[in-house]
């Protein structure tokens, strides 16, 4: 007379719910590397606004960094396009440096601490936006510092084989690729979302199927007395 569940659905449900959880979130190891990059450009951006006269320090360090530069091509751009406007270009960079820490912190801690909402999904897609800053800022300060490309070279034995602002980028673009998977598999577990009509408006959502226009051919018109 009643349908019976088998034994093991209870099981296969949660074990289900667990593997949807599991691959709809950013992995808890990239999390905290996601956090460690955060915190770093969130030091280094108070670092720069809280600096007396950086739009001064930065046009003399721009200025002191193209001589000798491999990298002609950046240093004319520097020379032509960011010296001449280095008093926009300072706030710019004090502000996008602080604004990228915060975003991939917060990013971090809603993975690690609220995985299934929405919100978090939401700002994971803004954290891929802010990683890809980060990676062209890294990329802007590898080729302002001048560093020879990561490659075997005997003439750079007392430095470090492979330059930090060389490696972040293809930490940053890692994430956005993590980011950007997990956000569209969210995003096919979740489905559209659907526009509730507000009930002040008295008006009626039309069920799925039927055309509120039209009636039934078994209708009857009503009379009047």
């Amino acid at each position: 007379m009643f349908n019976r569940q088998p034994r093991g659905a209870p099981l296969q449900g949660t074990m289900r719910a667990a593997v949807v959880t599991r691959r709809g979130r950013l992995p808890i190891f990239l999390s905290v590397v996601q956090a460690i990059l955060g915190y770093e450009w969130v030091i280094s951006g108070l670092n720069k606004l809280l600096a007396a006269r950086f739009d001064a320090h930065l046009a003399a360090l721009l200025q002191h960094s193209t001589p000798g530069n491999p990298y002609r091509w950046y240093t004319a751009f520097l020379q032509r396009v960011v010296l001449p406007h280095h008093a926009l270009v300072a706030p710019l960079d004090q502000w996008g440096e602080t604004a990228i820490g915060v975003v991939l912190l917060l990013s971090a801690v809603l993975w690690l601490v609220r995985p299934r909402d929405r919100l978090t999904v939401r700002v994971a897609g803004v954290a891929a936006l802010a990683l890809l800053g980060a990676a062209l800022l890294n990329v802007n300060y590898f080729l302002q510092g001048g560093a020879p490309l990561p490659w075997i070279n005997p003439g750079n034995a007392y430095n470090p084989g492979v330059d930090i602002d060389a490696l972040l980028p293809l930490i940053a673009l890692a994430l956005v690729a993590a980011n950007v998977r997990v956000v569209r598999r969210r995003a096919r577990q979740l489905g559209p979302i659907t526009r509730r009509t507000p009930a002040w408006t008295g008006h009626r959502a039309p069920r799925v199927g039927r055309d509120p226009r039209r009636r039934g051919a078994n209708s009857r018109p009503q009379i009047s007395r």
